[in-house]
């Protein structure tokens, strides 16, 4: 039993500092990812918009609707 005690003490104790920096990497990182959804989720809005637009001038030029 003391050695079980023993080996929990000694064992087990948590390095915290090292825990403040793994959350650190892990805020950093989540941004990151953040930051490219949005950057391919506007670029994904662009392209289809332009898509978009693209096919709606194909259609005015198919039924002669010209500027």
């Amino acid at each position: 039993m003391a050695i079980d005690r023993w080996a929990y003490e000694t064992a087990w104790k948590p390095d915290f500092s090292c825990l403040r920096l793994m959350a650190a990497e892990h805020r950093a990182l989540q941004a990151r990812c953040t930051m490219i959804c949005k950057r391919r989720n506007a670029s994904w809005a662009i392209e289809r918009a332009s898509h978009t637009s693209s096919a709606l001038r194909i259609e005015q030029v198919a039924r002669g609707q010209t500027d």
